[in-house]
C-alpha cells in the first residue's frame, strides 16, 4: 500500500510541474502593454473588437479639457491596431457614418458587429459592420439589418452565429431602459426575407441598461446570462444585482 501511495504521489506532483512549466511557456495571465490611443484624452463607450488580426476601435466620447466644464463630444474616428515586425501601430480607418458611442459590439468572422448607440442628441437602431481589409490596409463597412428599437447602453454575445442583445435604453435617459431581448441570425445574411432581428421573451426581472450580457457554457449548453445593470426608479437610480440565463436550445 506505501509503495503505491508512493507511485501516485509522484505522478501527481511530476503532473503539476508540467502544468506549471507549460502555463510559464505559454505565458498565461501576462499583460502586455500596447500602444495608447491615437486620441490623448481617451475615449468611453466606443465600438470595440478584433477582426483579421486587427483590434478596430470606432467612435466613443469624452470631455474636452478643461474636464467636466465643457460639453462632452461624440467622435466618429476609426482607429485600427495592427501588428508589426517591430511591435503595434495604429492606423487610421476612416470614420463612421456619425459621431457615436454607448453602442454593443461583437467581434465576428466576418468584421465587428456594431449594434445602436446614441450622440448628444438621438438614440439610434442603426447596425453595421466594420471589417479590416488587411491587403487594402482600409475599413470595409456593410449595412445589418436595424434593430427593431433604438437603443444604447446595452450589451450583446454571440453563441455560434447567432447574435443576441439585451437591456439599453431607447432615448436619452435612463427611465426609458427595456426588457429588450433580440437576435439576429447571421447564417440568414444572404437571404434578405429572413435576415432580420427576432424579438424573444424577455428575462423575468425588471427592465435594465448598462447591464452586462455574455455567452457561457452550463454544462453541455451555451447560455446566455444577463446581469446587473441600472434602471430609473422615481428620483433615484437603482443598481441591479440579479442574474438570469437563457438557454437557446431549450428556448428559456
Amino acid at each position: 500500500m506505501n509503495k503505491l501511495f508512493a507511485i501516485i504521489a509522484t505522478i501527481l506532483i511530476a503532473h503539476q510541474n508540467a502544468d506549471l512549466e507549460d502555463e510559464e511557456q505559454r505565458g498565461l495571465l501576462t499583460w502586455e502593454e500596447l500602444p495608447s490611443l491615437p486620441d490623448s484624452l481617451g475615449v468611453a463607450g466606443p465600438f470595440a473588437g478584433v477582426h483579421n488580426n486587427a483590434l478596430i476601435v470606432a467612435g466613443g466620447a469624452n470631455f474636452p479639457k478643461p474636464v467636466w466644464q465643457t460639453e462632452k463630444v461624440w467622435h466618429d474616428n476609426v482607429h485600427v491596431l495592427v501588428k508589426k515586425q517591430n511591435g503595434y501601430q495604429w492606423l487610421e480607418g476612416g470614420n463612421l457614418p456619425r459621431p457615436l458611442a454607448y453602442g454593443a459590439t461583437v467581434s465576428t468572422a466576418d468584421g465587428i458587429l456594431c449594434m445602436g448607440g446614441n450622440d448628444a442628441k438621438d438614440t439610434y437602431a442603426d447596425v453595421f459592420l466594420l471589417g479590416w481589409d488587411k491587403a487594402l490596409k482600409r475599413i470595409i463597412t456593410t449595412r445589418y439589418p436595424s434593430l427593431p428599437k433604438p437603443c444604447a447602453f446595452g450589451q450583446a454575445a454571440m453563441i455560434g452565429h447567432v447574435i443576441y442583445i439585451a437591456g439599453g435604453q431607447s432615448d436619452q435617459t435612463l427611465d426609458s431602459a427595456m426588457k429588450n431581448f433580440w437576435s439576429l441570425e447571421l447564417s440568414k445574411r444572404n437571404d434578405p426575407d429572413k435576415f432580420a432581428w427576432q424579438e424573444l421573451k424577455d428575462w423575468p426581472g425588471p427592465s435594465r441598461a448598462l447591464n452586462i450580457t455574455v455567452a457561457q457554457r452550463c454544462g453541455n449548453h451555451h447560455c446566455i446570462y444577463v446581469m446587473s445593470g441600472r434602471r430609473q426608479e422615481g428620483d433615484d437610480v437603482q443598481f441591479l444585482k440579479d442574474v438570469w440565463q437563457y438557454t437557446p436550445n431549450a428556448g428559456t
